[in-house]
């Protein structure tokens, strides 16, 4: 017989109701906003696990891990510095870890193995751990799964091997005290009557070293024998190394790997899961060919389907989204649908006629979704393919260390309400421009007042950097409430792009720019949304090649790079942060051979005009790769998050020679954090820079955009950068003229 499970859910709650709860806690810091946090958790704990319950086969516990797997995992193996946790609540000590405090520095912010989700991270002395092994939320999870009389109950956490690479611990001292702690761990869920464990690591495939594999058997065998261990692998392409796996079960992600595997490989695991429905993307699952699919697997006497990944990475429910749509519902799949097809899907194949009606209509309905692909037209324009001549901040005006920002500033609750006024109707869409331009002139004026030498309009008009674009494109679809976690509280709502990629009324987008006073006298920068980022921070449908959409969005964005030029404005700033996990998670095509022609179609139009091109990039592990890709982009200026680790990134610049090549923009203030830099630590952070590269080709910056900052954060910490650079500024002429 078939069965199910899943590997994990959404956490944030149907409505963000995670979201409100921990940041009315985080305002009031009070007793009673805590119990109501509290309150919300188990809510959403009991909500999934009826889920569950009702449509599953085995009930996953663990599942509510915040603020991500990595850093959930060590508050409950107590491999946390003492000095970040506090005595009131696990959520004070996650604010610690992710912003910090006046005593410790906040955790770096890192990309999930090439999603747009983040995970917290920085090394710890093992002295300083707290060494508390604590099961919290897991406690309710078990006691309401045991209520509900399942007998089947699984128990998931980040696996040992993952935690040890994220964490950068290679020692054997080190590595037998991680399979302690885990140990510790599992010895209390078994003694709650709980014998299958979900261990997940995505950092095993079939690109690591020999020393990797012998470190990961190392582990496995010591891990405690009376647990059923599902080594749980997803995001990673693993077919050679499968051999090297000796658990009582294992996990693949067929997404990954499909047709690639050698199905023998799997006949000595009690226990195989295979991952055939996407917990990465939201359109309607073609049940047939999974029927199929499974068929290859039958040969197993306990086989389980499920998704690839935990379904944290899509919304909650597509039934709630509005009707008359140009892309209907029905060839939708969130959560709630995708864990349907779950059940339908197990229901066919153990020959269950009850479910037949609803298999025909899944049949009927995604034809008629692979139909919509035939309508659909990518334009292929031309475009000038030659090497573009690189233009220096210095032809431009600017002294040594220029200082820009990223783009965004604060989105204000007077922001937000204007935006939902116009939302409900409650306001005109003439009055809604007259107050964005009010403030549009304010944000450029206090920038002009703090001294920033290339300023933005704060993308006050932006709801976010990938929605507001997608909003003016053809084929793209915008969610009522499609709501995922990308780091913390902050939630984005990922457009759906599955249709033309042209963008309509794209002009409308300069009439905040045209209304910027003095703007022939100022130097501003048009920022805008590159299309690879685009396309990674959308759901994209899969049926046809991922170029024809990134071309075409290049192509699309071309025309705004060649307006933009066209109004007066000579620097041009196309973001791309999500290039380190396209490579990452596109290794099977020449995913750097996409970004660069990308690059060069958006500014072809401009490549012999005295224009500026700027790009960003943002909570990167760099890589020779991608330093290597930024020599010959074609951009002048490329922005890197490096305030949480300066001395990684100019190290990094230094080795590859990079400024020879492109001009670089350190980010020296880290925007996650409310911790205000001082003007002191700003300026031992520059010196640190010129000792190493020099002062030529260096900007200053921000890490980040800075929307979500409180506005008089901003304009401190903006200030201090100011005076700093200033300092330093002096300090080069000084030595220049003695």
């Amino acid at each position: 017989m078939l069965r199910t499970h899943i590997l994990g859910y959404p956490i944030i709650g149907k409505n963000r109701e995670l979201k409100f709860s921990i940041e009315d806690y985080m305002l009031k810091r009070n007793e009673k906003s805590l119990k109501e946090l509290r309150s919300t958790v188990k809510n959403i704990i009991r909500y999934n696990i009826k889920i569950q319950n009702l449509n599953l086969d085995i009930n996953t516990i663990g599942c509510f891990r915040y603020p991500d797997p990595l850093t959930y995992s060590r508050i409950v193996l107590g491999l946390i510095d003492r000095n970040y946790i506090s005595n009131k609540s696990i959520f004070d000590t996650i604010f610690n870890i992710t912003m910090g405090n006046r005593k410790v520095r906040p955790f770096k912010m890192m990309k999930w193995f090439g999603t747009n989700f983040h995970y917290f991270n920085r090394k710890v002395n093992k002295k300083n751990y707290n060494n508390k092994i604590s099961l919290n939320f897991i406690n309710y999870e078990i006691g309401i799964t045991k209520f509900l009389c399942k007998e089947k109950i699984k128990c998931k956490i980040l696996g040992p091997f993952t935690l040890c690479k994220l964490m950068h611990i290679k020692s054997k001292k080190e590595i037998k005290f991680i399979i302690y702690k885990y140990n510790k761990f599992i010895k209390k869920i078994l003694d709650n009557g709980i014998y299958i464990f979900q261990l997940e690591e995505p950092s095993f495939d079939d690109s690591i070293s020999k020393s990797d594999i012998l470190i990961n058997n190392y582990i496995y065998s010591r891990i405690d024998k009376k647990a059923k261990i599902i080594f749980t692998n997803y995001f990673s392409e693993i077919k050679e190394n499968i051999k090297y796996i000796n658990t009582y079960g294992i996990h693949i992600d067929l997404i990954r790997n499909y047709g690639t595997i050698n199905l023998n490989l799997f006949k000595k695991y009690k226990f195989l899961s295979i991952g055939l429905f996407s917990g990465e993307n939201v359109f309607i699952c073609d049940i047939k060919s999974k029927l199929n699919l499974i068929k290859k697997f039958s040969f197993h006497p306990n086989l389980l389907i499920s998704n690839n990944c935990s379904m944290k990475h899509i919304p909650y429910d597509s039934s709630i989204e509005k009707k008359g749509s140009t892309f209907p519902n029905s060839f939708l799949s969130f959560y709630i649908q995708k864990i349907r097809e779950i059940s339908i899907t197990k229901e066919i194949y153990n020959k269950n006629n009850n479910m037949l009606n609803k298999y025909i209509k899944n049949i009927i309905c995604y034809n008629k979704y692979k139909k919509t692909s035939l309508l659909l037209d990518f334009k292929k324009e031309s475009y000038v393919s030659l090497i573009r001549k690189k233009v220096s901040y210095i032809n431009m005006g600017f002294d040594l260390l220029p200082f820009t920002t990223i783009g965004s500033f604060p989105q204000t609750k007077r922001i937000r309400s204007l935006r939902n006024q116009l939302k409900n109707g409650n306001i005109d869409f003439n009055f809604y421009r007259k107050e964005l331009s009010i403030l549009i002139n304010n944000c450029v004026l206090t920038q002009r007042n703090i001294g920033v030498d290339l300023i933005t309009n704060g993308e006050v008009e932006r709801n976010d950097m990938v929605q507001y674009f997608c909003e003016f494109i053809e084929g793209c679809y915008i969610t009522n409430n499609g709501w995922v976690q990308s780091y913390c509280t902050r939630c984005v709502k990922p457009p759906i792009l599955w249709g033309n990629m042209n963008f309509i009324n794209f002009r409308k987008e300069f009439y905040f720019y045209k209304k910027i006073k003095d703007l022939n006298s100022l130097k501003v920068k048009y920022i805008v949304t590159g299309p690879v980022t685009i396309f990674k921070w959308s759901f994209v449908r899969e049926d046809l090649p991922l170029e024809r959409f990134i071309y075409s969005l290049a192509y699309s964005i071309s025309k705004l790079v060649n307006y933009a030029f066209s109004i007066g404005i000579f620097f041009i700033q196309i973001d791309e942060p999500a290039i380190r996990e396209f490579i990452e998670k596109f290794k099977y095509l020449d995913s750097k051979k996409i970004i660069r022609k990308s690059f060069k179609i958006c500014y072809s139009g401009v490549i012999n005009k005295n224009v500026q091109i700027h790009t960003h990039v943002c909570y990167s592990r760099l890589t020779k790769n991608e330093l290597l890709l930024f020599k010959n982009i074609g951009v002048d200026k490329v922005s890197i998050e490096s305030s949480e680790n300066l001395n990684e990134v100019v190290r990094f610049v230094k080795k590859y020679s990079l400024t020879k090549y492109v001009e670089i923009g350190f980010g020296i203030y880290n925007v996650h954090s409310n911790l205000i830099p001082s003007v002191k630590s700003i300026v031992s952070k520059i010196r640190f820079i010129i000792k190493e590269l020099g002062s030529k080709n260096i900007w200053i910056n921000p890490d980040c955009g800075l929307k979500t900052r409180k506005e008089s954060e901003v304009y401190k910490s903006l200030l201090n950068i100011k005076h700093a650079i200033s300092v330093i500024r002096k300090e080069i002429k000084g030595s220049q003229n003695p």
